[in-house]
């Protein structure tokens, strides 16, 4: 089964920054967060953005357990979304169909990490 057949949604806000936090919001789940861990570590480094924000320029949130991959700084890094989020800039999440475990992919990405790091393509390469 090829990887574009099992996806339900890509969420990718690349081209996306923000500068600063807010106190209210939803967290945005940075690559330096990413680190093949089933959920990030240190969400407290996280940065918030603003809800007023979100509707201005994120296309998609994350919804729990949407597979994240790191493009940028820890290459080919997997990790879960830990909550309702959003992603921006170099990080790319995958929302599976029903019947493909998210949790497993997370471990299959985890363990071969060099499949990721050997590919140079992006999200338009898999539709």
């Amino acid at each position: 089964m090829l990887f574009k057949n099992i996806i339900q949604k890509i969420i990718d806000n690349r081209g996306k920054s923000v500068k600063n936090s807010s106190e209210k919001g939803l967290r945005i789940i940075q690559s330096f967060l990413v680190k093949n861990t089933r959920y990030p570590k240190n969400l407290s480094k996280a940065k918030i953005l603003d809800f007023k924000e979100i509707k201005k320029f994120i296309r998609d949130n994350l919804n729990k357990n949407d597979l994240l991959i790191s493009t940028c700084g820890n290459i080919g890094c997997v990790t879960l979304a830990p909550e309702k989020s959003c992603v921006i800039q170099t990080v790319i999440g995958f929302r599976f169909i029903d019947s493909i475990s998210p949790l497993y992919m997370f471990y299959y990405f985890a363990s071969n990490t060099h499949i990721l790091t050997n590919l140079n393509i992006g999200p338009q390469d898999l539709q």
